[in-house]
């Protein structure tokens, strides 16, 4: 297969930017920007100890200034986490010591045919690059279904991300803007009445602006007791890289099996990572949770609850919130996704997720938030 100009373009950046040559290069999917997966000669990677792969993620940044100091901010809390021992990927230097590069001109993208959806890349003379190295394994997003013991660990991770970051002594001041400025952060959930044009089903008509009202009534006035920290703010199925062997399964009556010798071995893509109440975290991973491919989305969650409640206690205000705020999050999947794809349609990973919002979020609303709280045992 010919390799498309954009992926040819992807390798020159490298061999400029890292002075490394690519072996080999592949497209990855993303819900926004463009991701090159790439295996690279060893001048830039250690090789892993069990592992003769040297590959690497190159990531295409849209950029603004503001934009690329909120990015090197959340490099930052990358680099901390990885000196804690937290396995999330670590960001390889360029030839000019920094983790974030400006495309040098003459190895700008120029839009190429519309015709050819695979070569497109932005032009914008503000465009970023970094280079993070590749954890290997599987998206959480491939088992099916996903263990029960996935979601427990899931939990203990995020809650893990929490207690580290509490201790991250880097500069906050643009982590809290970003909260406070982008359209997928949770406090900015009442913006979503801006976009509800773009809903065509009738029930989600009616129930997605009742979900933001109760969000404003129920959730706003109580920011001030909520504990804030340093967020993923993507904690998603996506997001989180497993470690698999086929030769641990179990096999249900059935005869689907169910792979048991499994585990989390990494956590990616901080590009929303933000300054914001920690809850939120969790219900922007419960609101992931409860759409992977389970028997029971009110046992998954449970589970993830219980494992992150092993590392970090829960407030009563996080607990009252909770609920509604995983349905706010949901809706705002839901809204949002079809509002990025009027931009994009070219994009069809933005839908990815889109028959199985809405039934989550009927099968949580058709629960009292009593039966919630007794279900997810807070």
């Amino acid at each position: 297969m010919t390799m498309s100009r954009c992926a040819l373009e992807a390798k020159r950046i490298v061999k400029h930017l890292y002075n490394s040559e690519v072996v080999t290069i592949e497209r990855l999917k993303c819900y926004e920007g463009y991701n090159f997966l790439c295996q690279v000669r060893p001048e830039i990677y250690e090789r892993n100890s069990h592992s003769n792969d040297c590959s690497v993620v190159l990531k295409f940044l849209p950029s603004k200034e503001t934009v690329c100091q909120i990015q090197q901010c959340q490099l930052d809390v990358i680099r901390f986490l990885q000196c804690k021992g937290f396995p999330c990927p670590k960001p390889v230097l360029s030839r000019n010591g920094k983790f974030i590069e400006k495309l040098p001109k003459e190895y700008r993208m120029q839009e190429y045919d519309k015709d050819d959806s695979d070569t497109l890349l932005p032009g914008d003379e503000f465009f970023m690059v970094t280079l993070l190295r590749y954890i290997p394994g599987d998206m959480l997003s491939s088992l099916h279904p996903v263990p029960g013991h996935l979601f427990h660990e899931a939990g203990e991770t995020l809650a893990t991300f929490h207690e580290i970051t509490k201790n991250y002594d880097g500069d906050l001041q643009l982590l809290r803007e970003y909260s406070h400025q982008s359209q997928w952060s949770l406090e900015q959930l009442p913006q979503l009445v801006n976009f509800l044009w773009v809903l065509q089903d009738d029930w989600l008509k009616s129930v997605v602006p009742e979900i933001v009202h109760q969000f404003e009534e129920k959730v706003l006035p109580r920011l001030s007791e909520l504990p804030k920290g340093v967020i993923h703010g993507d904690f998603n199925d996506d997001n989180i890289i497993i470690l698999r062997s086929l030769s641990e399964q179990q096999e249900k009556p059935n005869g689907q099996s169910v792979e048991t010798d499994v585990s989390i071995s990494g956590i990616v893509d901080f590009g929303d990572t933000s300054f914001s109440c920690l809850v939120f975290d969790i219900a922007i991973a419960l609101s992931f949770m409860v759409i992977t491919d389970v028997p029971n989305i009110m046992e998954a969650a449970r589970l993830f609850i219980k494992g992150y409640t092993s590392k970090r206690k829960l407030l009563q205000s996080e607990k009252d919130v909770l609920f509604t705020s995983v349905i706010a999050r949901l809706a705002q999947n839901i809204v949002l996704a079809l509002q990025d794809y009027r931009i994009d349609p070219s994009n069809a990973y933005l839908l990815a997720s889109m028959d199985d919002y809405p039934v989550a979020l009927k099968k949580l609303l058709s629960c009292t938030e009593h039966e919630i709280r007794t279900q997810w045992q807070l």
